[in-house]
């Protein structure tokens, strides 16, 4: 095959490309000015879409903590508290792209026992420019509280909570409280592909009495003075703490990749113990009491006094 004929074989494939393209753009450019137009199911969407809807409670039947569960894909959670006896939420849900579905529609279920709130969003080639639900629920009431989002960041505020469990996919976790620098609640469970989960900015000290356990692909998570049993599992895990101070189980870690900067960490109750098995780690520890394992194949590892 001589070169003429190359050059004319890529010429031909770069005007097939090119018309494929302007194809393609003049398709798009006709279904957005005439959005109920479908091309295999797909239709474009580019909107602005609000939602609302609020719901009364009875505050005074429920006797045990309220199960709070939110899924979301792409919308960033909000989540706060009022003197009201209802439970509302606000949606904006702001999208551009292709899809079948042109709309987000919200699926509630509400009771005694628990409020659920489930995101059903347009899927396909669709980017979110700041989408977000914000759900107002009552001040009076504990919660167990469930997360669950692919794509979007949780920020929490004055809930009193019993279990926190949180689920991310690419998302960021904040929790605060007015006028309070402390936190207790009984369990932590946070699931993360990649997540930063911050408490050192709006606690000073945090007391979790059944543990906290982390499981991430890539997770980042920061307290001052924490109180609980620790387990973190996963590939890669930045930990960081003033003090931690283990309940009964101790502070365990099996990570593929560990990064530990903690001032002072005391297992020293009669049934914990310190265990450490990573692959590849970066560990600074200025004081550790307490029976301590530390199995690495890599890494450094300062332990200034014991």
């Amino acid at each position: 095959m001589n070169t003429k004929t190359l050059k004319g074989i890529l010429l031909y494939s770069l005007i097939l490309i090119g018309s494929a393209l302007a194809v393609f753009a003049l398709v798009a450019i006709i279904m957005f000015i005439f959005p109920n137009l479908r091309l295999f199911g797909y239709g474009m969407i580019s909107k602005k879409q609000v939602k609302s809807n609020s719901t009364i409670i009875s505050t005074s039947q429920i006797s045990s903590n309220y199960n709070l569960v939110v899924s979301a894909q792409n919308f960033n959670v909000n989540i706060s508290t009022s003197s009201d006896e209802q439970i509302s939420y606000n949606l904006e849900n702001k999208c551009f792209g292709a899809s079948i579905v042109q709309e987000c529609s919200v699926e509630e279920n509400i009771s005694n026992e628990v409020y659920s709130i489930y995101l059903v969003e347009p899927s396909g080639l669709v980017f979110y420019r700041d989408s977000y639900i914000n759900i107002v629920v009552p001040e009076t009431l504990t919660y167990n509280l469930t997360i669950k989002t692919n794509n979007g960041n949780i920020n929490a505020s004055n809930l009193n909570i019993n279990d926190l469990n949180i689920e991310t996919g690419n998302g960021n976790f904040t929790f605060s409280k007015n006028n309070s620098t402390s936190l207790e609640i009984n369990k932590l469970n946070i699931s993360t592909q990649t997540g930063n989960f911050n408490f050192k900015s709006h606690f000073d000290t945090v007391k979790i009495k059944n543990g906290l356990t982390l499981n991430a692909n890539k997770g980042d998570i920061y307290f001052k003075d924490l109180e609980s049993d620790v387990n973190l599992i996963g590939k890669d895990v930045y930990f960081e703490a003033n003090n931690v101070t283990a309940i009964e189980n101790g502070f365990e870690a099996n990570v593929s990749n560990l990064i530990l900067n903690i001032n002072h960490l005391n297992s020293s109750t009669a049934n914990s113990q310190n265990s450490i098995l990573t692959a590849s780690c970066k560990i600074k520890i200025k004081e550790l009491t307490g029976t301590t394992g530390i199995k690495s194949s890599n890494g450094n590892i300062k332990l200034k006094s014991m």
